[in-house]
């Protein structure tokens, strides 16, 4: 991730897609990644919430909240579960896409026109 960063930073990258991450918060300070994704060409970040990654972006996408997710899972004794929505989605599309509301990159497909 460092390195990237760094061919981000330096321009090598046209742009740097970051999902469901907040690296300028939790890599050390000594990683300077504010500084390096302002210097980037194009800083693309899907996200939850707003963070100090997203504060860096030239574009900010939503993704579902985790509570907004459909998934499954297995607990410490290897039994499996379904894990249903515990709110509605907040994303509105027009139109329903034909993807589990779980994927990260629904929104942005959806917007792209996919």
């Amino acid at each position: 991730a460092i390195n990237l960063l760094d061919r981000a930073g330096q321009g090598d990258l046209d742009v740097l897609l970051i999902a469901g991450s907040n690296p300028a918060d939790t890599l050390p300070g000594a990683v300077n990644v504010a500084a390096k994704l302002k210097q980037a060409k194009c800083v693309v970040a899907l996200a939850d919430e707003h963070n100090e990654t997203t504060a860096c972006a030239d574009l900010v996408l939503p993704i579902h909240h985790p509570l907004e997710s459909w998934g499954d899972l297995r607990s410490w004794d290897g039994t499996a579960s379904i894990v249903q929505p515990l709110i509605e989605t907040c994303l509105r599309p027009r139109s329903r896409p034909r993807f589990t509301r779980g994927n990260p990159a629904i929104p942005a497909l959806h917007w792209a026109g996919s």
